[in-house]
């Protein structure tokens, strides 16, 4: 919906053309994208001029050479940046995210500023917003609009429509541009302990930039049909562990308290609630040690999503201790009641459905996972679980979040060994995605081979979906389709050349 047939097959060719180490010929790029050679030369002369249309890309182009297309790249960038400086730059130009984006943000208010700003008619306004909510109410929000009141805004829950607003400008912008005009980074910045920006500085540019997004909207006053979040009891009591053991919303709690617009239990939702959302849609904010101390204090709730996950817990442990012969220490239960309460938080009290954002964004979930043996008893077990343990009525796993399950036992149960090569690995497209790229790692070179690097500045290598720096970088390495089996056999390519520069010094 919010990219062109067109924009799309021409980011698959310069895509493909990046993967391919910038020079493929035109028969492949061609049947590659499905399309004919005529439409190829178009899409590539139209990459061209897109490129030229930043001036840091003045330098960069796609060479036609008798028989092949090959990338001609001088200057410093990144090329996944410059693939992520061309895809907002679509989405800048549909109209249909500008539409969300101004409502969003709040910029615009009145049915009559919408269709001045988009020089569009009434007649097709109403299209535009028609389409755009068969799509967005599937998450729970709606755009409301009417001409004789001439107003426009956005209704809805107010932590799906957060969360909506987290999720819509971080797959659009990407880091490439600063979306929010309430507020800048360094506005934020001034609310943080020195602490916790040397913290936050060694986290990835990607987690860093998410954070921040989060925590524009979480200051975001828009005009939407928001009321307060009105967690329920149970949400609250886990929130609260979690923001105890490892509170994220410091800073936010510190803009809080200078604006003293709202009562304070409002203001405590709004900030358990930012600890939620750091959580699933940062990927993993908290170490391993944490976790432990988290899964730890959940052990003390007594409620309905808890008691699930307690359930689940314990069947884990009986079913493969048993297979396995293995005895799990109480430090894996404490993990494992973490991990699991987080997956049930969203199934039970958030609902998020990352399908619809797929097709709103055209973007790949991968939630699937290759189908190993370890994958298919992974899958045999929550299936069975879930059989003898149905789940609420009300309450429907999609395949998207099956396959997440899926997915996460299938890590638990593949951890082995310690390592030697430093990976440091940043998935953020869905919760369990870092953890399947570090199973896979694990599975294929075993971990007396390599390690997962907590800390970004002490990784060998950095796999990543986000181009962490602009810059271009010899230990770095793009991944963002788990299913995409030339990306790992690149990936395999690159960890190899690692793993023997290492062995070799």
């Amino acid at each position: 919906m919010m990219l062109t047939k067109r924009d799309l097959g021409k980011l698959t060719a310069l895509r493909y053309l990046i993967e391919e180490k910038g020079h493929v010929t035109k028969k492949e790029l061609a049947f590659y994208c499905n399309i004919s050679m005529s439409t190829l030369k178009r899409y590539i002369e139209s990459i061209n001029n897109d490129l030229h249309e930043y001036k840091e890309f003045v330098n960069l182009s796609i060479q036609d050479i008798d028989t092949s297309y090959a990338i001609k790249n001088p200057t410093p960038f990144n090329e996944y940046y410059v693939i992520k400086k061309i895809q907002f730059l679509y989405y800048s130009k549909s109209i249909y995210f500008q539409l969300i984006r101004d409502i969003l943000l709040g910029t615009v208010t009145h049915l009559s500023e919408l269709v001045d700003k988009l020089y569009v008619s009434y007649t097709y306004i109403y299209k535009l917003l028609l389409e755009t909510n068969s799509f967005i109410v599937p998450l729970g929000i709606k755009i409301h609009y009417s001409k004789q009141s001439d107003r426009v805004y956005m209704s809805g829950s107010k932590k799906d429509i957060q969360l909506f607003r987290i999720y819509f400008f971080w797959s659009t912008y990407q880091g490439v541009e600063w979306p929010f005009t309430h507020t800048t980074p360094d506005e934020l910045y001034a609310y943080f302990r020195e602490s916790e920006l040397k913290e936050f500085s060694s986290l990835s540019s990607s987690k860093e930039e998410k954070y921040l997004y989060s925590l524009a909207v979480s200051t975001l006053e828009a005009n939407d049909d928001e009321k307060d979040l009105q967690l329920s009891k149970e949400f609250k009591e886990i929130l609260m562990i979690f923001q105890k053991t490892n509170d994220c919303s410091l800073p936010l709690c510190r803009k809080q308290s200078t604006e003293n617009k709202r009562d304070e239990a409002s203001i405590e939702e709004e900030q358990l609630y930012f600890n939620f959302i750091c959580r699933i849609f940062g990927s993993a904010n908290d170490s391993e040690n944490v976790q432990y101390m988290i899964g730890e204090y959940l052990t003390s709730l007594e409620n309905e999503v808890i008691h699930y996950c307690k359930l689940l817990v314990d069947s884990f442990l009986s079913v493969f201790s048993e297979k396995y012969t293995i005895e799990f220490p109480q430090l894996i239960k404490n993990r494992l009641l973490y991990t699991f309460s987080l997956y049930f938080v969203n199934t039970f009290y958030v609902q998020f459905k990352p399908a619809t954002f797929q097709q709103l964004f055209h973007i790949n979930v991968d939630a699937k996972v290759t189908e190993s043996v370890i994958f298919i008893e992974a899958k045999i077990f929550f299936d069975t679980f879930l059989k003898e343990n149905p789940l609420p009525e009300e309450i429907r796993l999609s395949d998207v979040h099956l396959h997440l399950a899926y997915g996460l036992i299938h890590t638990l149960l593949s951890e082995i060994k310690a390592p030697s090569l430093a990976v440091y690995i940043q998935f953020s497209k869905n919760m369990f995605g870092q953890s399947y790229i570090q199973t896979q790692l694990y599975n294929t070179y075993g971990r007396e081979n390599i390690h997962i690097a907590s800390d970004i500045d002490q990784a060998d290598i950095i796999i990543s979906d986000f181009f962490e720096n602009r810059y271009k970088e010899r230990n770095y390495f793009y991944l963002d389709n788990l299913h995409d089996n030339k990306l790992w056999q690149n990936l395999n390519e690159f960890i190899n050349y690692h793993r023997l520069k290492i062995n070799n010094n």
